[in-house]
């Protein structure tokens, strides 16, 4: 059965079970190391409320999000631009106009 990144309740649940366990630890590097653990599943339980949020809001509704690296970008006017760097044109200078030294 495949797993619902989008359960939020999982991740809450996750990190009160941590914090509850916290309680328990004497060392202090390992409680800091358990509550930074817990304050990531919290994070993630955020991230699932948003990213469920997001698919049930209809795309028209949408706030647009303008972040580097974004690939659900909504729907915006696009611009291609082409610069090309090329030598310089040979110039038309005719005969008569050029200087021939001789000696």
């Amino acid at each position: 059965m495949p797993y619902d990144f989008n359960n939020t309740e999982y991740w809450f649940d996750r990190a009160k079970e941590l914090r509850t366990r916290v309680d328990l630890m004497r060392d202090r590097g390992n409680r800091e190391i358990m509550l930074r653990i817990a304050d990531d599943y919290e994070r993630l339980g955020r991230r699932a409320a948003e990213r469920r949020e997001r698919e049930e809001t209809p795309l028209k509704s949408r706030k647009p999000r303008w972040t580097a690296g974004n690939h659900r970008r909504v729907a915006c006017w696009n611009a291609w631009l082409t610069f090309s760097i090329s030598p310089a044109a040979p110039s038309s200078a005719s005969p008569a106009s050029q200087h021939i030294v001789t000696k």
